[in-house]
């Protein structure tokens, strides 16, 4: 009876500690998934394709690069404007935010994650 107590115990025990993994799995895959919505991450093998991309659209007119900027993800968006010099992302960012309340949020949004963004090569960044 001892034995057969301490199994169902034991398998009590194991079951929990199952639940208890696959919750804290749960929870990190989420706290991971809320970082990347907020953190944008620019990869080494990204640096020279952004670094394009933001001269390209720094040379646009602002209203021009703004109006294709809506249609891509704010993640794009982040990394592009990331190495754009300020002078170049403020009238970007004013024409984004332009059209109505739900265009500024964005633009603020944008702007948050522009804050906390992370490059590897952050001293590649252009200063103003």
């Amino acid at each position: 009876a001892l034995k057969k107590e301490v199994k169902q115990l034991q398998d009590e025990f194991d079951q929990t500690v199952a639940k208890t993994q696959a919750e804290l799995a749960q929870t990190v895959a989420k706290v991971q998934d809320d970082m990347d919505k907020t953190i944008a991450r620019v990869q080494d093998e990204e640096v020279a394709n952004l670094k394009k991309l933001a001269k390209t659209y720094a040379a646009m007119d602002p209203v021009s690069a703004a109006a294709i900027m809506r249609e891509m993800g704010d993640a794009v968006v982040v990394k592009i404007l990331l190495f754009m010099k300020e002078t170049e992302t403020a009238p970007i960012l004013e024409t984004l935010a332009r059209p109505n309340e739900q265009a500024a949020k964005r633009a603020a949004l944008i702007s948050e994650r522009l804050r906390l963004s992370v490059s590897r090569k952050a001293a590649d960044k252009p200063k103003t």
